[in-house]
């Protein structure tokens, strides 16, 4: 089905190019004096032509995001399944972590990590170490604190597709 909708989004596509085409041809030629009974059409109405390429435009627009919509919500649904799967793959202690940065917009400090139900300082310090050496946060020393972030990829993943789906904890 998805194959279809894309064939019709080219065709919709194809007719509103030939027509701009047409107007811009039009527009060129208006001064020109070519018997042509289609572009004396043209030139007699270019004004009301004009105000129905850009309805048709924006009904074309309409119609490609109608057409395209499904392959969309597609696209997020497998980046919220991806994102759950990935938080099902790790330990508990670093899913924790990971959720409770991702509910931070992405950020936190170490000692509100070190904080969470089960967690503490020395345990925080080695999960942090051990998503740092994997990429999936990075570090930073403010003041005497540590500043731990999200890596920008995973927070999109977590966050910006689908929070609700990506967050909560897998059923096991």
């Amino acid at each position: 089905m998805p194959r279809v909708r894309k064939l019709w989004a080219l065709a919709l596509l194809a007719i509103y190019l030939a027509v701009l085409v047409t107007m811009v041809i039009t527009f060129l030629y208006r001064g020109v004096s070519i018997h042509n009974p289609v572009l004396d059409l043209f030139i007699a109405f270019h004004f009301e032509i004009m105000i129905l390429v850009s309805i048709s435009g924006l009904a074309v627009g309409g119609a490609v995001y109608w057409l395209m919509g499904e392959e969309a919500e597609h696209a997020v649904a497998a980046s919220s399944e991806n994102a759950r799967l990935l938080l099902s793959l790790l330990p508990p202690g670093d899913r924790q972590v990971i959720e409770f940065l991702a509910r931070g917009k992405g950020e936190g400090f170490q000692s509100e990590i070190a904080r969470l139900n089960g967690m503490n300082r020395l345990r925080a310090h080695r999960i942090l170490a051990d998503l740092k050496r994997r990429g999936l946060v990075h570090i930073e020393q403010v003041g005497k604190l540590n500043k731990v972030f999200l890596s920008p990829s995973l927070l999109a993943a977590l966050q910006d597709h689908a929070p609700e789906t990506a967050l909560a904890r897998p059923s096991a």
